[in-house]
């Protein structure tokens, strides 16, 4: 593709960061000003130019649904060959390569998750192992590993005030079960996605010869959400770069940094001239995103707080006014606050007659946990929805039901057109051509447009000339890194889950004191962050966007009523007045 071409299609500030060839570079991109496209046009353009070949480029994200959006756009670009992975994807394929060199055979087995070694140090220091207990002490040993902290570093941390160890569990315990656990893991010959990392870093150091075997390959570095990097990726990053290339682009928004008590830092976006000298910072600060009263909202929201508004980018509304763009209601309750808005979609439903879908609305918590009346009361009403969360959509019994009978009939087919087989196996699961009316069954509705999602999927890839062989392995990789099809109905999900998407139509619901900043929430550090994450929610939205919160609490005081509920921090000089 001619360079030029690639650049007519930007805006200036976006072409700033694509002819910036040569690094360092840091880009600040604020919610909606086209960070992707930034450093998917740069990436082109410097292979359109000559001064990148496709096979030197290393392009790493933070989610896989990132990695595979960023392979489809380069491809698009004519800059297929580029590898786009996750630091862990990258570091398993680059381990499984070297390590029959490094050490010999196979690398150990990779755990999915560390319930069970956990649990089982638990139980074996005779300690509490319910099941939140075995969640909080896991998230303590990812947090200690990604900080590079062993057992005495996690307890230096505790004494300082950086980290405190779960309810149960004092900090000589939750130092022990750190040992514990790594003693576990080498008595099986497992290894966690920490130790990924781990190994890689320890990998290059150990061993020039591989680490110039892999530079010589990768020349050249471009890290999405870089406001997300923990110490341990960052490691990983300057071991794969060494000590004398500089050809790096990082992009990212320190505004919406929301994963701290994972161990993400925004240090090393905010610093980057510490870590990169002579490196050059550029910014997109144009939203194409949101109507301009959503953006406005969201840069008050982020300059409230001088800690906040110190490194944010100030976003520069490029959309026409909308009437009815940002709304504000008060319910007298939890309960009336669920129902009133489930009947306010169902009423945009009917009378935008088709216009607007359900699927084009989404309702953002701040816990899982606020999710499941809405799911009710969504069913309880013909309205499909579902609640995100990473593989749900193939996790379903009925979608596994018509995978299976693909599996099947690829044995007997392998190059049958897929729509047939699809339909057919959708069908045996209770799919029609039709969605069926009401019914007493409310999950019916939804089993519905989850197959119907299966059905039009396969549709599509046929007449783009996939055959059933081609389509059951496309959904076997989907469901290996948590995609999904288009996604069906109301989407319900925690505003963690929600970063990275957007929908022309958000609720932000419950926008009182206690859940934002969540209770949790102590430190002044922890309260910027929870400001972050309602900055967050702010921009997912595109053409509407609806905040509310009810007037009283659950639950009742000694008096026998409600007690207040009081108007979150975060919007309370916002909120307009009430007639």
């Amino acid at each position: 593709m001619n360079p030029e071409e690639l650049l007519d299609t930007l805006d200036p500030m976006q072409r700033q960061a694509a002819i910036h060839t040569r690094g360092p570079v840091a880009v600040r991109a604020g919610a909606g000003t086209g960070k992707t496209r930034a450093i998917t046009y740069r990436i082109a353009y410097a292979i359109a130019c000559g001064e990148m070949q496709p096979g030197q480029i290393l392009a790493v994200t933070f989610t896989k649904k990132a990695a595979s959006e960023m392979r489809e756009r380069l491809a698009q670009l004519g800059a297929a060959g580029v590898q786009a992975k996750t630091f862990h994807a990258a570091a398993l394929d680059q381990l499984r390569y070297f390590w029959p060199t490094a050490i010999g055979g196979k690398i150990p087995l990779l755990m999915d998750n560390k319930t069970s070694l956990v649990h089982q140090a638990l139980t074996m220091q005779g300690l509490p192992n319910d099941k939140t207990t075995v969640r909080d002490v896991a998230s303590e040993i990812e947090w200690a590993a990604v900080e590079m902290l062993n057992a005495q570093g996690y307890l230096g941390a505790v004494a300082t005030g950086r980290r405190t160890t779960p309810s149960k569990i004092t900090p000589d315990q939750m130092a022990k079960l750190i040992n514990h656990y790594k003693n576990l893991k080498y008595e099986r010959g497992v290894i966690d996605y920490e130790d990924l990392l781990v190994l890689a870093c320890g990998m290059y150091r150990a061993r020039a010869d591989i680490a110039k075997q892999f530079r010589d390959t990768y020349k050249h570095f471009v890290v999405d959400e870089f406001q997300d990097i923990s110490p341990l990726q960052y490691a990983l990053l300057r071991e794969w770069m060494g000590p004398d290339n500089n050809s790096v682009c990082v992009v990212g928004d320190a505004s919406q940094t929301i994963y701290s008590f994972a161990g993400a830092s925004d240090e090393f976006l905010c610093n980057f001239e510490t870590f990169f000298p002579g490196a050059v910072r550029l910014e997109l600060t144009n939203n194409y995103r949101c109507r301009p009263q959503i953006v406005s909202l969201a840069n008050d929201i982020i300059n409230h707080d001088p800690a906040t508004r110190e490194q944010a980018v100030q976003l520069v509304p490029m959309r026409d006014q909308s009437k009815g763009a940002l709304t504000y209601q008060v319910y007298e309750s939890e309960a009336d606050e669920v129902s009133e808005i489930c009947d306010e979609i169902q009423r945009v439903l009917k009378h935008s007659s088709g216009h607007i879908k359900a699927e084009e609305m989404a309702i953002l918590f701040r816990t899982n946990s606020q999710a499941a009346a809405y799911e009710k009361a969504l069913k309880a009403r013909s309205i499909p929805c579902n609640i995100r969360a990473e593989g749900a959509f193939f996790a379903r019994a009925e979608v596994k039901a018509v995978l299976a009978a693909a599996n099947t009939h690829v044995l007997l087919s392998p190059l049958a057109p897929p729509s047939g087989p699809i339909e057919q196996a959708a069908k045996d699961v209770g799919w029609q051509e039709n969605p069926p009316g009401r019914s007493k069954d409310p999950e019916k509705l939804t089993r519905w447009h989850y197959l119907n999602a299966l059905v039009n999927f396969a549709r599509e890839k046929e007449l783009e000339g996939v055959n059933l062989s081609q389509l059951t392995k496309l959904w076997n990789d989907m469901a290996a890194d948590g995609l999904a099809p288009a996604t069906v109905g109301v989407t319900l999900c925690t505003i963690h889950s929600a970063k990275g998407l957007e929908w022309p139509h958000v609720w932000i619901p419950n926008l009182r004191e206690g859940i934002y900043p969540h209770a949790s929430a102590k430190k002044e550090e922890q309260v910027c962050e929870e400001r972050r994450l309602l900055y967050v929610a702010v921009t997912r939205a595109r053409e509407t966007l609806h905040l509310s919160y009810p007037r009283y609490k659950p639950g009742a005081s000694k008096y026998g009523k409600p007690p207040l509920s009081k108007l979150s921090r975060f919007v309370e000089d916002l909120w307009p007045e009430e007639d």
